[in-house]
């Protein structure tokens, strides 16, 4: 790591997803032994979906559990599993509103392998249910039907045609955790008021609303359009992370501009240690 005293106090961190080590953006992911996954802890069980119906963690992500599935919740109600490790940039195909939805065509030249109808996939951080598949050469389209709830509270609003998109599958219960716990429920959108080149990275200040913000830790994870990155820097309105060549050039951070809107989905264990904390406090009252 190069020394950073030129910089602002604020202390650099490897965000997760941009360490430069064997855990790139692919799903060659080491699998773990038979032991591991028996002792594989409850929380990786728990989804944001059981937060109440109102919290912003419940909202903003169109998806349709699916009995068998391989992703953590395991065919239950209780959705899908992602790490924010992003495994490409897909590019944007088609937006047309129809009578009951916003249909939503990305292209995608790696995650659509093997993808089934119903199956879920990370736009943007936002898990989303294909609908409809298609071919074109080597890559594949998938359509998702979009509510207007969804619509409405996610960056995918402003997206256009030929706009990127950054893509992940579900995490499958053998695979290795190379980010953080992703739900894929957007908590609310993000406004970058500083994003430019600092050497050979770039610094990425973005404003957040409050409901993000009570999340926001010091060398806490975040997710930002579905990225898992490292908080290294806190203010009462906004915060930095500091982005790695690799994830510059592997995301859709390559096409973000000041004043532009990013997903943020704050750190689901930091929810549940604030639930658990209040339930105490209540019961102790």
């Amino acid at each position: 790591m190069q020394h950073e005293e030129h910089r602002s106090p604020i202390r650099r961190v490897f965000p997760a997803h941009s360490r430069p080590t064997n855990a790139s953006n692919s799903r060659e992911r080491r699998p773990i032994c038979s032991a591991e996954q028996n002792d594989i802890p409850a929380i990786l069980y728990l989804q944001s979906s059981t937060l109440a119906p109102n919290s912003p963690a419940g909202r903003g992500c169109s998806q349709v559990p699916k009995h068998g599935s391989t992703g953590f919740g395991f065919g239950s109600s209780l959705g899908r599993m992602f790490t924010g490790i992003v495994e490409e940039a897909g590019v944007v195909e088609r937006i047309q509103p129809s009578a009951k939805s916003i249909e939503l065509t990305v292209r995608s030249a790696k995650c659509g392998r093997g993808l089934k109808l119903g199956d879920s996939l990370a736009v943007n951080g936002c898990c989303l249910t294909a609908v409809k598949l298609g071919k074109r050469g080597k890559s594949t389209l998938v359509q998702f039907d979009l509510l207007q709830e969804t619509w409405q509270r996610t960056n995918l609003q402003f997206a256009k045609k030929g706009s990127l998109v950054n893509l992940e599958r579900p995490l499958r219960a053998n695979a290795e955790l190379g980010g953080h716990f992703v739900s894929g429920h957007i908590d609310g959108i993000g406004k970058i008021v500083r994003w430019e080149r600092s050497g050979q990275d770039h610094v990425l200040d973005i404003a957040a609303p409050p409901e993000v913000m009570r999340y926001v830790i010091f060398k806490g994870s975040i997710a930002v359009d579905g990225i898992s990155l490292t908080v290294a820097g806190v203010k009462k309105k906004e915060f930095r992370i500091w982005i790695i060549p690799h994830t510059f050039e592997m995301t859709a951070l390559r096409e973000r501009k000041v004043g532009g809107a990013v997903n943020l989905e704050a750190d689901l264990l930091g929810k549940y240690v604030e639930k658990f904390i209040r339930a105490s406090r209540a019961g102790a009252g």
